[in-house]
């Protein structure tokens, strides 16, 4: 039994090892299919989660420079102008990812998404989130049923980063409310970034599909 064992556990490990280094072969030659008009709606999409992160950024900035004058109601308000920022934008966010779900069906194949490693994070909610997509990476089957699991934790993910910003701001203490909203931000943007990726594969791959996907309202 003991045998059995130690030969199951090796090869999963070897089908582990296996599955990444194929998803970056594959995912290398899904980049050379992205064409010019599918890289202007990300460049769009960049642009605009862009002038998200430098509003909330500049009104946390505010509020940061507000504490140093030991204006406090000046800091909540900043604070909570960077807040809003975000959560206009994890509106957003959620319903685009809610599309993106939607037009994977309609794609005839789909590119590899990079996984979420939990070492990106800091909130302990977003990173324990990042643990469980990491493990169900390797244990769904198709890149089809891992990209729309993925859509599902990142929107899952916006949510509790938002939580964590909100729960933030109620603290009496106005410089670790500071820190922590900070913190949370930082995933909130990390999150961005890999929403933005699975944009990304969502385009490649449906112009890669022989059927014709409209996805430029993404």
């Amino acid at each position: 039994m003991i045998w059995v064992g130690l030969v199951a556990l090796s090869t999963i490990a070897v089908c582990v090892l296996l599955g990444r280094h194929d998803r970056a072969a594959v995912a290398r030659e899904w980049e050379m299919m992205l064409g010019g008009r599918a890289s202007d709606h990300i460049r769009a999409l960049e642009r605009t989660c862009e002038l998200d992160h430098m509003m909330a950024d500049d009104s946390w900035q505010a509020a940061r420079q507000a504490l140093r004058d030991d204006d406090r109601p000046e800091v909540v308000r900043m604070l909570d102008l960077s807040y809003q920022v975000l959560e206009a934008a994890t509106t957003n966010r959620r319903a685009r990812l809610r599309g993106v779900r939607v037009c994977a069906r309609m794609a005839a194949a789909m590119a590899p998404a990079p996984p979420l490693w939990p070492a990106h994070f800091e909130t302990t909610e977003v990173r324990t989130l990042a643990g469980v997509a990491t493990v169900l990476q390797h244990i769904l089957v198709s890149a089809h049923e891992r990209f729309v699991m993925q859509a599902h934790v990142l929107a899952l993910g916006f949510a509790l980063a938002l939580r964590a910003m909100r729960r933030a701001r109620a603290g009496e203490d106005l410089a670790a409310a500071l820190l922590r909203f900070d913190v949370a931000k930082m995933d909130w943007r990390s999150l961005d970034e890999a929403h933005v990726e699975m944009v990304r594969i969502l385009l490649v791959s449906a112009a890669a599909s022989p059927r014709g996907v409209a996805v430029a309202r993404l």
